[in-house]
């Protein structure tokens, strides 16, 4: 089960993706930022190793989730490991109508453990040491700050974005006559963006809670994913983040 798991996923690409900030930030912010960003990249990963799984003949009906998170203090030098059979541990994708139990789980826990699971022993799908694995590369604490972490390049390149939110803190130092009309256009821009990013993550939420998407998996993986990358946009912009730019790892 492992040597499949390797043949699967080792054959993605490695990137690297950098964040980096428009402003200083304080350290215990920072720290705070990387936990939140970590834990989206990670379950961003798990969906797309999901997707990998369909494409290789699993259905959802092979798929677990634990009903605790990944432990903090594992051994990263663990290759894989797997858990032995306990009871009221495990949930079944289709234990409960359409994987609400599932799919409710993975929300509620920040470091979910989906599996696939084979003569009572539970294999987790995200493991540490394949070409899948986020790994936190750097973090350059000047001002302002970069972050950089190794991803799979797919989940990468949904991350891969630029941002203008913060040119406004920019332009309100300026006090020159004919920078005003632009600030007050990007100060629009702005707000416009932030009501988009409000309104997208509600319609997202509302179509997660809908049982009926749950009927076809593949449609609602890319709900689940476009969920995940609206919470980092979200997590970005209150951050003021100026990039993110992913490069691939040769």
């Amino acid at each position: 089960m492992v040597s499949l798991f390797d043949q699967f996923y080792n054959e993605t690409e490695k990137g690297l993706l950098t964040i980096e900030f428009s402003r200083e930030i304080n350290p215990w912010d920072l720290l705070q930022y990387c936990r939140k960003t970590i834990n989206n990249i990670v379950k961003l990963t798990t969906i797309n190793n999901i997707e990998i799984l369909l494409k290789n003949n699993y259905s959802e009906s092979d798929l677990g989730i634990l009903t605790f998170s990944r432990d903090l203090h594992e051994n990263m030098e663990v290759k894989s490991y797997s858990f032995n059979y306990e009871e009221n541990i495990y949930i079944k994708y289709f234990d409960n109508l359409n994987g609400d139990t599932f799919w409710g789980t993975f929300f509620k826990l920040e470091r979910p453990i989906v599996c696939l699971e084979k003569d009572n022993i539970f294999f987790p799908i995200y493991q540490h040491k394949n070409n899948t694995s986020v790994k936190l590369c750097s973090v350059i604490v000047n001002c302002p700050p970069v972050v950089k972490i190794g991803v799979n390049i797919d989940v990468g390149k949904t991350l891969d974005n630029l941002f203008f939110y913060n040119e406004n803190k920019e332009l309100k130092q300026l006090e020159i006559e004919d920078k005003r009309m632009e600030l007050e256009i990007k100060r629009i821009e702005m707000e416009s963006k932030e009501v988009d990013l409000i309104s997208k993550k509600i319609d997202l939420d509302n179509k997660l809670k809908n049982n009926q998407q749950h009927s076809d998996i593949t449609k609602y993986l890319k709900i689940v994913k476009n969920g995940l990358i609206t919470q980092q946009d979200i997590l970005d912009y209150n951050y003021e983040i100026k990039s993110r730019k992913i490069d691939i790892l040769i």
